[in-house]
């Protein structure tokens, strides 16, 4: 009897500590199933950069300041009509309200934004003739959030410029950049009730320059043709040792307006007109743009070329 209670004792006592054994197990299971909910923990971003937040993969965006939001928005078949829809409302409101125009107690004339317009226009109807590992963005400055492409008013779009990437090459573009007549106009008749941010034209090129270093880390150049007021503002903005203006073709304008001639990171080098891309000291070649390419890639206005370092850009303002 005394050992049938000794059994009875031990399997009372093995079955308890299979009970507690079990809910331990499933007590860890729901403390596992917490663990899973709290985010674990990131290498955080360099403190002095914005963040830029991806919506969807196919949308970017910083918020500056209140009502000032920077977004970029990939160029796809979905929403090719809404874009095109956009260069064409801009290029109405300039034929319409061509004039100057009393902004912010400046004067401003729509027309000034008519020659980077039609560069707009000009690239993002090629675009679709390029190589297929290209791609092309939508950058814009607004004054409303943006969680969904196609979705911007017009109205309040500030500023805009394409950004592309060459697949097989190590540079991207920003091209076209420019202050929308039809935000300009809508504020003049307080449809916005807003104001033109100034000063602002660097830190969009840095976003973008952000955008793409996240999207292609291994881009080393943001290279293009700028005009003579914007390349003076990139010249002022950047380290000298972090931007280099081709000296090779137009070095008779660069003495003319009292550039820096900085390095040469990109030059001409046939007689058919390509050009080559070397590394940041100036010396290896790190990419070649046939002449036909680099029809594709940059508009001919007689200005030099700009190469820069796509990470100085990047902390840029």
């Amino acid at each position: 009897m005394l050992y049938n209670y000794r059994i009875i004792r031990q399997l009372f006592f093995f079955l308890l500590l299979l009970s507690n054994t079990a809910c331990g197990n499933g007590k860890g299971s729901k403390n596992s199933m917490q663990d899973q909910d709290i985010p674990q923990e990131r290498k955080q971003p360099d403190t002095d950069l914005p963040s830029t937040s991806s919506v969807t993969e196919e949308l970017y965006t910083e918020q500056k300041a209140d009502k000032l939001f920077f977004v970029m928005e990939r160029l796809s078949e979905d929403n090719e009509s809404f874009w095109y829809q956009f260069i064409t409302a801009n290029k109405e409101c300039i034929r319409k309200y061509g004039n100057e125009y009393s902004v912010d107690g400046g004067k401003y004339s729509l027309l000034r934004s008519q020659n980077a317009l039609d560069i707009f226009k000009e690239i993002f109807l090629l675009r679709n003739r390029r190589n297929q590992s290209d791609e092309f963005w939508i950058a814009y400055i607004t004054i409303q959030p943006v969680s969904k492409a196609k979705t911007v008013a017009y109205k309040d779009i500030e500023m805009a410029m394409l950004v592309g990437t060459a697949g097989d090459l190590p540079f991207t573009s920003h091209q076209g950049i420019f202050r929308t007549p039809k935000f300009i106009i809508n504020m003049i008749y307080k449809e916005n009730k807003n104001h033109m941010h100034k000063n602002i034209s660097v830190a969009f090129h840095a976003f973008a320059a952000r955008t793409m270093l996240k999207l292609h880390p291994e881009k080393v150049y943001m290279i293009n043709t700028p005009a003579k007021e914007m390349r003076e503002i990139l010249i002022k903005a950047l380290p000298a040792e972090t931007i280099s203006v081709e000296d090779t073709i137009y070095n008779t304008d660069l003495v003319e307006e009292h550039l820096p001639v900085r390095s040469v990171r990109i030059k001409k080098i046939d007689k058919k007109g390509g050009i080559t891309i070397l590394d940041k000291n100036g010396h290896s070649e790190i990419g070649h743009l046939s002449a036909e390419r680099k029809k594709e890639w940059f508009r001919d206005m007689g200005v030099p070329y700009v190469a820069i370092d796509l990470n100085a850009l990047s902390k840029t303002a």
